[in-house]
């Protein structure tokens, strides 16, 4: 993605993501390369870190360990509710967003 694509899904400057990608550079979790298909853009990519990727998975283990034990409890009748109800809630709030984000 390009630093302009990242500040619109985030909702913020471009100038405040570039600071942003500027400390992803510096912890080499990303780097910016050239847009093969358009030599003026730069896009930013992710590196990969196995080191890194592990503590950060060990993170989020115990979470995710939690979260599957809870949906575990409930039947497939059941799952496919919450998982209709959570993808159209995301959406909800992703329009919403926008919403506020374009209102004068």
């Amino acid at each position: 993605m390009t630093a302009g694509d990242i500040a619109q899904r985030l909702g913020l400057t471009t100038g405040a993501v570039t600071g942003v990608i500027d400390r992803l550079v510096a912890a080499k979790l990303v780097r910016r390369v050239a847009d093969p298909t358009d030599r003026r853009r730069v896009v930013v990519e992710l590196l990969s870190n196995p080191r890194r990727e592990r503590e950060i998975a060990g993170l989020f283990e115990p979470m995710g360990t939690r979260i599957s034990g809870l949906v575990a409890g409930y039947n497939d009748r059941d799952q496919a509710i919450l998982a209709e109800f959570l993808t159209k809630a995301c959406e909800v709030l992703e329009e919403e967003t926008h919403r506020l984000r374009v209102r004068p």
